[in-house]
């Protein structure tokens, strides 16, 4: 059943990410790709960059800006070379 729900989710992403190639960003995706980036970096499982690119259907250029935009909105996000995942730092 998980695997059921993940390819799911693949094809739902890569969907959208084919429209927004065709259309460009629009904010609703915007919002919820981020909502996902910062469950999945939560629960600490985003592995390496070009990973957690692929799961979320965006480039790598793409997801450091997600990034930097979470980090200007006042998380403080880093990364851990040894657990390969990205963190919030609850300093």
């Amino acid at each position: 059943m998980k695997e059921l729900c993940n390819i799911i989710t693949n094809l739902y992403f890569n969907l959208i990410k084919t429209i927004k190639r065709i259309k460009g960003m629009n904010y609703t995706y915007k919002a919820k790709a981020m909502e996902r980036l910062l469950g999945l970096i939560n629960e600490e499982k985003t592995g390496p960059a070009e990973d957690l690119s692929q799961r979320m259907c965006v480039s790598v250029p793409t997801l450091n800006r997600f990034l930097s935009e979470l980090r200007e909105l006042g998380y403080i996000v880093e990364y851990s070379r040894t657990r390969q995942t990205y963190f919030l730092n609850k300093k």
